[in-house]
């Protein structure tokens, strides 16, 4: 997310030439928005805006308290990108879609099961009559019969009985980390430019999690461990293939690679790496899932 709003910036043009983003790439909140969460995190302080020295002064425990004090509210919470219409003048999609990227090679994916390190557990008694009143907290109410009828299916083609819960959780991970990324790609393939796409579907070894979000960091850095990315020959050599992917990219911008072998970008094919226990090239993964997304515009996604 953080190299979405890079991508956006005036200030860091030029300063770069490729951007790996991993999930997420569209989060960012209007500056009204901002002000009223600011409002509520003031409140949760018991500050004023005017008690700058006081605010400074706050020791970090009490700020991060307050932070989860306001998600615990309902807030979105308080440490998003704002579009201030200077430092970030649009919202990261929408500046790309402008040209604000333009020369910048890009890979840009997520994981399978972003969604499932978030579940709160007070969805895993939701049914599906239930499930809509959630969607439309996320999208208008709308799109809301599209996206619940076809991540059913989606779901049931992964070989899972879908349960309410289980499509709650995966369109609330595609929408903030995984779809963004996609869009992302597709917004730079057809301005032109060199652009590569992956999905992660590599399962943690903590039973229920999937292929969660902040899984893929651990082999991108080679810092697994067997709790939570698992052990043995396979996670070793998962790991080897994407730090030499990643590194491969950093030094000729493109992500092709001995042990991975060719990675071709995103095209009109859709052509995307997934990694995994055999990782491999394929068109159009996870199809269902990504056109659910067709109609909605890019200002929902993040």
């Amino acid at each position: 997310m953080s190299i979405g709003c890079l991508l956006a910036m005036p200030k860091a043009k030029d300063l770069f030439k490729k951007a790996i983003l991993q999930s997420g790439s569209n989060t960012a909140r209007p500056v009204d928005e901002a002000a009223k969460t600011t409002e509520k995190f003031l409140d949760v302080l018991g500050r004023t805006a005017n008690d700058t020295s006081a605010l400074r002064a706050l020791p970090v425990k009490a700020l991060l308290d307050g932070q989860q004090a306001l998600v615990a509210s309902g807030a979105r919470g308080a440490t998003f990108p704002v579009v201030d219409g200077q430092i970030l003048r649009a919202r990261p999609l929408d500046a790309v879609k402008s040209g604000s990227a333009r020369e910048v090679t890009v890979i840009a994916g997520g994981n399978l099961d972003e969604g499932s390190l978030f579940a709160d557990p007070s969805i895993s008694k939701l049914e599906f009559d239930g499930l809509p009143a959630r969607i439309e907290r996320m999208v208008p109410p709308k799109y809301v019969p599209g996206l619940i009828r076809q991540y059913r299916e989606a779901v049931a083609k992964r070989g899972v009985q879908p349960t309410a819960r289980d499509v709650y959780v995966a369109i609330q991970g595609d929408k903030m980390f995984r779809m963004p990324n996609v869009r992302l790609v597709e917004i730079q393939r057809d301005l032109g430019f060199p652009a590569f796409n992956y999905v992660f579907t590599w399962k943690c070894a903590v039973p229920g999690l999937g292929a969660c979000h902040a899984l893929d960091v651990g082999f991108v850095f080679g810092a697994t461990n067997k709790e939570f990315h698992g052990a043995g020959v396979a996670v070793d050599h998962l790991a080897m293939q994407m730090q030499e992917a990643w590194t491969a990219f950093a030094h000729t911008g493109s992500p092709s690679c001995p042990s991975l072998g060719d990675w071709p970008p995103y095209g009109k094919k859709r052509q995307t790496m997934v990694f995994g226990e055999k990782s491999r090239v394929e068109d159009v993964p996870y199809e269902l899932e990504r056109s659910a997304w067709d109609a909605i515009p890019d200002d929902l996604l993040g």
